[in-house]
């Protein structure tokens, strides 16, 4: 995970809590969480452990039904307004699920972690992706 990827309301993994990304810096140089404690990128690691501090959450069935998605088909979907839905395929073969835009022709985007759906939902429909939302 790099810090450039992180944007306000993210979820990541500290030590195996989720919290979210409170505030972040211009130059993605720095982010605070939840708790307003600033962290800066180079303690993503601990200095002498060189252990992860901060990870990203990996994307599971779980977290698509804690967000409000519903499973039809193989599929992952939530209503985005009347009619239109956002929808991401599971790929049995690497536990990861897909994005296919109707406008890509078949280009598809691998989501490993909570924070790309997040990011990509929000890129997409103008919206945060929030918990219980459905």
């Amino acid at each position: 995970m790099k810090i450039q990827e992180l944007r306000i309301g993210n979820l990541i993994n500290q030590h195996g809590q989720i919290t979210k990304v409170y505030h972040l810096d211009i130059g993605g140089k720095s982010f605070y969480i939840i708790n307003d404690m600033p962290i800066h990128k180079e303690t993503f690691r601990h200095r002498d452990t060189h252990e992860l501090i901060y990870s990203p959450v990996p994307l599971t069935e779980e977290w698509l039904i804690k967000f409000g998605f519903q499973e039809l088909n193989m599929f992952w979907r939530i209503p985005v307004e009347d009619g239109v839905f956002f929808e991401v395929g599971y790929i049995t073969d690497d536990k990861n699920f897909q994005f296919e835009s109707p406008l890509s022709m078949g280009d598809e985007i691998n989501l490993e972690y909570v924070h790309q759906l997040q990011n990509l939902y929000y890129a997409l429909t103008g919206k945060e992706l929030v918990l219980g939302e459905a």
